[in-house]
């Protein structure tokens, strides 16, 4: 649920229609809001996405994540302003409908 309520927000907001029209400042801030989402729930959902979790963090700029603890999460504002995300390939790749190309 969070990963989905944190992909409508960034959907509602549409920081590439912002930065279209050039309200940086706003730009950043739905930017942050989604990594600092994606920082809460990259921790939550270390027990069960073992593997994927550390990824998230690291691809955050966070380094590495080897030992999630509940207390990385207890606040917002976690994540240090300035903090540049790294490129990174998509972590669930897009499953194409085999049936549907056919």
């Amino acid at each position: 649920e969070g990963v989905r309520r944190t992909n409508a927000y960034v959907e509602a907001m549409a920081p590439w229609t912002l930065n279209k029209q050039g309200r940086k400042e706003e730009v950043a801030a739905v930017l942050y809001h989604a990594a600092e989402a994606l920082r809460i729930l990259a921790v939550l959902l270390s027990p069960v996405l073992a593997a994927t979790a550390p990824k998230i963090w690291e691809q955050l700029g966070l380094g590495p994540l080897s030992a999630p603890r509940l207390g990385l999460c207890t606040t917002w504002d976690g994540l240090p302003l300035g903090t540049r995300v790294q490129k990174a390939q998509p972590l669930f790749p897009r499953i194409e409908d085999v049936e549907k190309d056919a």
